[in-house]
């Protein structure tokens, strides 16, 4: 007889997060199927029939200015990659300043402005404040498997939010298949702590190495992050990162937010392969009803 976890459907309605325990329970089970009536039935008690997407203008460190075809249709513009420096962060920032006027510009990995800050908490408070200054809203990125333990993530979080950075989401920058349960409890334990988290995203975004992820693993990941952290409302998919098949996949294993959709349209591709209308095609694919958010997550449309 297959094993399923329908003795867990009670918990899920309940509102009541996993413990370590029920989300190895899930981690274990065979039955793909199984684990995806849970994370689906987490999603909608929470989230309903609506999955969010954010289009994003992504600059590159070697990218000066925006591309030809300007922000596009982008809500946000995001700036990546680690900065050398603190000059650096800034001159990044201040550079695409007026390019992002009208909609929110995010950069730049918290774990890296610490690393800046030489791991120190004021010290970071200030690199904080001096891209705020610059023009930046909000940190683009929260590793929350490179701040420490819970407390110290805390405390990080609590130091960029003094210097007058927004942090909305986490996100884990690496983690093999043994890491994600403890890395999702410390983001579903963070977010608890500091408040204000709008989306974790808990599948790596950096190259696994010697120990690569399978979809197998993505799906099962997902939806324990959904059952896991239930004080933190998206649990959202890099679009640009994972693709249309994956996030898809991931809307029936409990994802409600797809980040990262490009805002350029392409007219060569005709209007059903327009980013917007591929992105809501896939949605509607996973019986959702797609919607578009701004960067702190406010329903546009």
């Amino acid at each position: 007889m297959p094993v399923t976890l329908d003795h867990l459907h009670s918990v899920v309605l309940s509102g009541r997060a996993f413990t370590f325990e029920e989300a190895a329970e899930v981690a274990a089970c065979p039955d793909l199927v199984s684990v995806g009536v849970l994370g689906e039935l987490a999603r909608k008690a929470m989230r309903g029939d609506r999955v969010t997407f954010a289009r994003v203008a992504v600059l590159s460190p070697e990218v000066v200015g925006l591309p030809a075809a300007g922000r596009g249709d982008a809500r946000e513009v995001r700036l990546v990659g680690r900065p050398v420096s603190l000059d650096d962060a800034r001159a990044r920032a201040s550079a695409a300043r007026s390019m992002a006027e009208g909609v929110a510009l995010t950069g730049f990995s918290t774990a890296d402005l610490l690393e800046l800050a030489g791991h120190d908490h004021v010290a970071l408070a200030g690199v904080a404040r001096a891209l705020a200054d610059a023009g930046l809203a909000a940190v683009a990125e929260t590793p929350i498997d490179r701040l420490g333990g819970t407390e110290q993530a805390s405390e990080v979080v609590r130091a960029v939010r003094h210097g007058g950075l927004g942090v909305w989401r986490l996100t884990v920058d690496r983690a093999t298949p043994d890491d994600r349960i403890a890395l999702i409890e410390r983001a579903a334990a963070v977010g608890a702590d500091v408040g204000g988290i709008l989306a974790f995203a808990p599948l790596s975004r950096l190259d696994q190495g010697d120990v690569p992820s399978t979809g197998y693993d993505d799906v099962k990941t997902v939806a324990i992050a959904r059952l896991v952290c239930r004080s933190i409302p998206s649990i959202q998919i890099d679009w640009m990162l994972y693709g249309p098949k994956l996030a898809q996949v991931a809307i029936a294993y409990g994802a409600d937010d797809l980040d990262a959709v490009s805002p350029y349209e392409d007219p060569a591709a005709g209007a059903r392969r327009a980013p917007r209308a591929e992105i809501e095609r896939h949605i509607r694919a996973a019986y959702a009803e797609p919607a578009e958010r701004g960067v702190t997550y406010e329903i546009l449309s």
